[in-house]
């Protein structure tokens, strides 16, 4: 198509600049020249100019390279096609390429400086739904990658994420649970770790998602206004009937009724407690996620989040129908008995922490010395009972919460080399489930029905116990003083280390040897998110790494109780690494190219 530059145009020229001459791009048919930006490849076909980014944009090859016919362009490198005129790919997995405008005047190719599209915050959002709706890992690498250069925040990307999760999901699974976790760790995350942080959120979603229809929900009681003890029967109800529908209308209510979150606490995670352990611990575990979830990205989407949460609630099974819990102890009747003392027994005022110096994180409760140690105990019984009895003289729910995290957390320390990998299931679980209890009992008042989590967690200790025979060492001091001190080294041998099938312990003396030369704790935990994303591994080694570090504020920095979290979390991560790592494979390559590095064969042009 030939034209001529109108007036108009011409007083704008300085959009476009002359790329060739038209008879040499007729002659020659394919030509790359210096663009704005970036290499421009110019094509004639079928009697008219085009012009695309020369790189393709799935691995970065020369367009120049493919073949042209029917007004398609191939890359010979992996076969993806384009259309010429739109840049828009025909194998999904590629991604469609910047396409430029092009125009004549007389013999001079013109060549517009900016792509077709325009490329902004929308664009890109609009590409990062894309690659989610279609699955296609390395457009939605390409999306985050360019929205966080725009300038947005994580919790801005998170929220684009959950939305997509929350449209597409049945219910809350490990996707959204990972982006909540990324959410909690990002302050601590470099640039590069937090994009490989958030795209395999965003994969996992995507995949969560694939081949659903999207959600419709039945709404809540026609924006009625319900008093919180109404509705937390209601919901107890409803989940021990196993009634979703009536569960999620429900829950819709009491956000119409405008309840505080507290009261938004107690009611979703009362409900919870009234199964015990329920679903191994995920039923607590993942609620808490999405309102963990809801802080990061705001409550105003709690309508389109929550809902995901029904299925935990009426679906979930207790481990009062297992047999985990019932041989050779049956702990149901002691849990049970346990249960009807917190509800009825009279309590001593509460009594709270003192506070604490700055960055030293929160004192334990005069009352509790070294209670996490007690916890490891093996008789139950005596367990619930001190619990019980804490409860009673007025320590604070998320006070013992704290010390059933650190016992979990100690038999994660403890885990010997001797146990299966698989063996790991149960007490990752335990971890994860006293972290979210946590949460949940520090987000204000709470009651007798959700305390009785404590209890649930403290038996998961108690049945996890023959993990820890033999009991794993700790770092030793004399062996840890051969090793680095520069922060540098210790973080490069940390992921060396991972590199390598080693054993556990290796990277924990690492890890302990970092602390106690007191080096920055955010470039280690920078260090040991990016060396959990980048492996091919399921949600729980990165929720065990958040939960760790969600636990170690709490405690002094010096104190022996952080150095025993991170030293649980990193034998956990190391009993699993290294893997292919081929899921990270596409954030690579979309930084590479976002870089504009070549990451074609070597000497190709």
């Amino acid at each position: 198509m030939s034209s001529s530059l109108t007036p108009a145009v011409a007083s704008q020229v300085e959009e476009f600049f002359r790329a060739a001459s038209l008879n040499d791009l007729k002659t020659e048919r394919m030509l790359v020249v210096s663009g704005a930006d970036r290499p421009v490849l110019l094509c004639w076909s079928e009697g008219r100019p085009f012009a695309l980014d020369n790189r393709c944009p799935h691995m970065g090859f020369p367009l120049s390279k493919g073949t042209l016919e029917s007004g398609v362009l191939t890359c010979h490198w992996h076969h993806a096609q384009f259309d010429l005129q739109s840049g828009c790919t025909f194998d999904l997995f590629a991604d469609d390429v910047p396409a430029f405008e092009v125009r004549i005047e007389g013999d001079d190719v013109f060549v517009s400086k900016r792509p077709k599209d325009r490329i902004d915050v929308g664009y890109h959002s609009r590409r990062l739904f894309w690659g989610l709706e279609q699955n296609v890992g390395l457009i939605q690498a390409k999306g985050i990658i360019a929205l966080l250069t725009e300038g947005e925040r994580a919790n801005s990307v998170i929220r684009r994420i959950a939305r997509f999760g929350a449209r597409n999901h049945r219910v809350w699974e490990d996707g959204l649970t990972t982006v909540s976790i990324v959410a909690r760790l990002a302050p601590h995350l470099s640039h590069t770790t937090l994009i490989y942080a958030l795209a395999k959120g965003a994969r996992r979603v995507a995949e969560n998602c694939e081949g659903q229809p999207a959600r419709h929900s039945a709404g809540g009681l026609n924006r009625e206004r319900f008093e919180e003890e109404r509705l937390s029967a209601w919901l107890s109800h409803w989940s021990r009937i196993r009634h979703d529908e009536g569960a999620e209308r429900t829950l819709l209510a009491a956000l119409d009724s405008q309840l505080p979150q507290t009261a938004l606490n107690r009611i979703v995670f009362a409900a919870v407690q009234d199964r015990i352990y329920a679903d191994g611990g995920h039923a607590l575990d993942h609620s808490n996620k999405a309102f963990e979830l809801l802080d990061a990205i705001g409550w105003d989407e709690a309508s389109r989040i929550l809902p995901l949460l029904v299925s935990h609630l009426t679906r979930s099974r207790s481990e009062e129908e297992g047999g985990a819990w019932r041989v050779p102890l049956d702990l149901i009747p002691l849990i049970r008995e346990a249960e009807d003392q917190v509800r009825n027994q009279p309590r001593s005022a509460q009594k709270k922490d003192p506070p604490s110096p700055a960055g030293a994180g929160l004192r334990r409760d005069r009352l509790l010395p070294p209670l996490y140690n007690e916890l490891l105990g093996t008789d139950p019984k005596a367990i619930l009972e001190l619990i019980v009895s804490a409860l009673a003289e007025g320590v604070t729910p998320a006070s013992i919460a704290r010390e059933l995290s650190m016992a979990a957390a100690a038999r994660l320390a403890h885990f010997p080399e001797s146990n299966d990998v698989d063996d790991w299931f149960g007490p990752v679980h335990t971890f994860s489930f006293c972290n979210a209890l946590y949460q949940v009992l520090s987000r204000g008042e709470v009651n007798p029905e959700i305390e009785r989590g404590l209890l649930h967690g403290a038996m998961s200790i108690y049945v996890d116990r023959f993990l820890n025979i033999p009991s794993a060492k700790l770092p030793d001091s004399a062996a840890l003083e051969s090793l680095p001190s520069a922060a540098g080294a210790l973080l490069s041998g940390i992921l060396e280390t991972l590199d390598q099938k080693k054993g556990w312990s290796a990277v924990a003396n690492l890890v302990v040897r970092y602390l106690r030369l007191g080096h920055p704790e955010s470039a280690l935990i920078d260090t040991l998110t990016f060396a959990t994303v980048r492996e091919d591994l399921d949600f729980h080694k990165l929720q065990v790494l958040e939960a760790a570090v969600t636990q170690a504020e709490l405690w002094p920095l010096d104190s022996p109780e952080r150095e025993l979290l991170y030293v649980g979390a990193s034998r956990h991560l190391a009993a699993y690494c290294p893997t292919r790592r081929s899921s990270s494979q596409s954030v690579g390559v979309a930084l590479r190219l976002h870089r504009g590095e070549a990451i074609h064969l070597e000497g190709e042009k």
